[in-house]
Formats: structure tokens, sequence, C-alpha cells
């Protein structure tokens, strides 16, 4: 998108958001290796009126995407999560007195969509020291326990809703986002998954885990689409809203002292394929994508944390939190769901060790199958960090729930 044409944008949906009197200046975006789905755009909003500034990030739609169905109505939830889902937690969690609410979102100044595009007017973090961990470090056992006590607030609130029967939560259940299942041939991918695979079980080889690949190939014998596809389509028992892609380019952490060993706050962004499932997708996905080995092998003390936390804020929200989600139903969807995590984390791991010249683009596809095509050319060569991070985690998955 041409300046002249986000500025236009930008003009357009403050002003249909109640904002008339202003300047806008464009300040930078993101790059390339910082986000695949959506543009994101910098800019400072100077409000005439008052004589305040807005500094915000702005998310557009991916115009090369958006012409596709399924990559249209991920945008469309992004949306719905900021107007709608955001709103009724925020509702639930004033209505019960909460002492520490669940905050780890951006602030959402507008939301604007048209034939066009999508566009999502955020708080931009940075001005309020929040940054990006570099991707290329694991994170370690304080960051990942801010992780699960922030995810523990976050699923609660879906949990809580709906043992009391919000109507308002119901019927937010009955929208597309829950009741249409997709495959991930769908969002083009499926040769992008296969070709991980043979990636992932190649360097297992090169690195002498031979172990390790032959336990690899042989789980996803029957195929990783098909495995993602079917554990998406289900329904468990106990379903929340999750955010389903929590890597390190989502999360970003404020920092005391600027300690960089010492988070004291969280948010988690980019919510365009929020889903209703089992909080297992979230756990699974962030532990094994951020994690290496000394952190992975706390995995069940990680969960232990998790659920005390979830207990916790679910009493204060006005439920029985012991018999709406016991620790053994927690290990059972552990053991039934954390493949989609594990598979998730084997294929987009290596996005954590690209240089931001050499990252994949998804602005110019023909079609569907041009988004495997456009994700699968990553080559880092020899990382020994990245061969690591991939072994940790093959190695703890299989020593641990694929027994």
């Amino acid at each position: 998108m041409e300046p002249h044409e986000i500025l236009a944008y930008i003009r357009k949906a403050l002003q249909a958001n109640y904002y008339t009197n202003f300047a806008v200046e464009l300040e930078g975006k993101t790059k390339k290796n910082e986000g695949y789905v959506s543009d994101m755009i910098f800019a400072k909003i100077r409000l005439a009126d008052t004589g305040k500034n807005l500094h915000l990030a702005i998310k557009f739609s991916k115009k090369s995407l958006r012409k596709f169905e399924v990559y249209k109505n991920i945008y469309k939830h992004e949306l719905l999560f900021y107007t709608d889902i955001l709103e009724l937690f925020n509702e639930h969690q004033i209505k019960q007195n909460v002492s520490q609410p669940f905050h780890a979102v951006p602030k959402c100044f507008a939301t604007f969509s048209d034939e066009n595009a999508d566009t999502v007017f955020l708080d931009n973090l940075y001005k309020h020291g929040f940054v990006v961990r570099d991707r290329n470090l694991s994170m370690d056992l304080t960051h990942l326990e801010l992780l699960m006590k922030t995810f523990a607030k976050f699923h609660a609130l879906s949990l809580s809703l709906k043992e009391q029967q919000n109507k308002s939560f119901l019927k937010l259940l009955e929208d597309d986002f829950i009741t249409k299942k997709n495959t991930v041939a769908d969002f083009g991918l499926q040769d992008f998954f296969n070709t991980s695979v043979l990636k992932v079980a190649n360097i297992l080889k090169g690195a002498k885990r031979t172990d390790l690949s032959a336990k690899f190939e042989a789980l996803l014998e029957k195929g990783m689409p098909k495995i993602i596809s079917d554990i998406l389509n289900d329904t468990p028992e106990k379903s929340v809203i999750i955010h389903c892609d929590g890597h390190n380019n989502n999360i970003m952490f404020k920092y005391k002292d600027n300690n960089k060993e010492n988070p004291h706050d969280m948010v988690i962004v980019d919510w365009q394929i929020v889903k209703y499932h089992s909080p297992v997708l979230d756990l699974s996905y962030t532990l094994y994508a951020v994690a290496s080995k000394p952190e992975i092998s706390e995995t069940t003390a990680l969960l232990k944390y998790y659920h005390e936390e979830l207990t916790n804020f679910l009493t204060e929200l006005g439920n029985n939190a012991n018999s709406l989600f016991p620790f053994s139903l927690l290990m059972d969807h552990w053991r039934k769901y954390a493949i989609y995590g594990f598979a998730n984390a084997c294929c987009y791991i290596d996005f954590n060790f690209v240089n931001p010249d050499d990252a994949p683009s998804l602005d110019n596809l023909d079609d569907i199958s041009s988004v495997s095509e456009n994700l699968s050319v990553i080559n880092l060569g020899n990382n020994q960090m990245y061969t690591e991070r991939l072994i940790a985690i093959v190695e703890h998955y299989f020593n641990n729930i694929n027994l």
C-alpha cells in the first residue's frame, strides 16, 4: 500500500470513529521478518482540539492475502476480538471486581473495514517501553511464568462466562469464528507443512539423531496437515477463547529498570487466528516455540503453575474452580492436544533465526498454493542455535508425551 493510500485510510477510519480535527505523521513500519500476514504502520496523530498526540500502531490486512476468502475471514475475526470479545471480558472483570484483571492486550482506538481492507488502530506499545524479546534467544523461567499467568487469566474468562451462562458470551459462540471449521489446505499451507516435516527430519539426521528422526517421521506418517486439521476441527470439553499463535513475535515484554531478566508486564498481539478450543493449544505452542532444553524440561512445573493461577482467577471471577477445570482435565488435554504446539513449533521455529532481508514474503501471490511456496524458501544453512532448539523440543516431546 502506497503512503498516500495509507494516509487516506487513516483519515477515513479516524473520522468514522469520531476523530475530526487531526494531523497525521507516518513514523515507519515493521521489518520484513516481524509480520507475515498483515502490514503494520506506525503513526503519530496530533489531535488539534486537545493538543495531545496519539502514537498508533496501525495494522492493515495484506492485500495479496485478503483476496482469498479464508484470509479475509481471519481479518474479520481480529476485528471481532477487539470490538466484541475484549469488551465482554473487560465488563465481566469489572462486574466481578477482580483485583488484578487480565489486561495483556494493546488498547484499541478504532477499527475500520471496507471492501478493500481491514484496519485496527492500536496503541504503539514501543512508546510505553514494551519490546519484542530477541527471537534468537529462548525464554527463561521468569518469562515463561509470566506467560503462564497471563494465559491463565485470559482462559479463565471464557470458562467463567460460559459456566455463568452469560447470554452475550453464549451468543458469541454462535459466530462463524467458532462454528466454521477450516483445514490447513484451506489456508494454502499443506505443502509448507509437508516440506517442513522433511526438512526437520533431515536436520535431525544430519545432527546424528536418527533415533529422533525415525520417531518424528513415524509420528507424522499420516501427514502433519491432517493432524493439525483434525485437532482444529475437534471441539473439546471445556474449550476457551484462545490466541493460537503465541510465538516470540506476538509477545511483548516490559522490563523493570531495563533489566532483560526481570519482565514485570507483557502484552499479546496479533489476534487474527483467535479460536475456541483447548487452552493447551496456546500453552503447547508457546512452550515449544520459545523454550530451549533447560526450560522445556520444566513443562510439568509450568503447567502446575498455570493451573494454580487459573484456579485463583476463576475463584475471583465467582466460579468453583476445582470442579470447573481440574488439573487432571488439563493433563488430559495436554496428552491429546500438545502435538498441535509441537508440530507448529517444529515447522515455524526456523523463522526465529532468519535474517530480516532473507525472510519470506507474502506480498505477491498468484493463488492460494503460493502461500506454501513463499513460506518454504527459508534456508538457514548450518545454524547451531536452531538445531539445538529443534533437538530439545523433539526430544522432550518423545520423552514426555508420545512414548
